[in-house]
């Protein structure tokens, strides 16, 4: 008898467990937003401390935001005997995506990359030393 009572009692729960998992487990949720912004300066001049290079970049991401991607590159160069100051401002903004429901991880990459490369030939002092000029 007992083993009628265990063996209905697994059946019954085996029958109806596909819909109490799904009730116990969390659900799943989406990626938030990414937003990704690339600033390259270069100055190649004749100064050997070379120019300044600033980047001012902004990136906001609202609370809601779901699937949504953003990508801002931007490249800057100067080639002379005097160096340059370079700046670079950029404004990024994702708000909310397809889903109404708030996403999670969201992904803000910001990479500057200054470069400054001394050019003999463009320094006039340098140019002063040379032989036959």
């Amino acid at each position: 008898m007992k083993f009628r009572l265990l063996s209905a009692f697994l059946l019954s729960v085996s029958a109806i467990s596909p819909f109490l998992v799904p009730s116990l487990t969390p659900k799943a949720q989406a990626l938030g937003c990414v937003a990704t912004s690339v600033g390259v300066q270069v100055d190649i001049s004749g100064s050997r401390t070379g120019g300044r290079q600033t980047n001012n970049a902004s990136q906001k991401i609202g609370e809601d935001c779901v699937g949504n991607s953003s990508t801002n590159t931007s490249t800057q160069v100067h080639k002379g005997s005097n160096s340059a100051n370079q700046t670079r401002t950029s404004n990024q903004q994702l708000g909310r995506g397809r889903s109404g429901r708030a996403g999670v991880g969201d992904v803000r990459t910001n990479i500057h990359i200054p470069v400054k490369v001394y050019n003999p030939a463009a320094d006039r002092n340098f140019m002063k030393n040379v032989p036959g000029r």
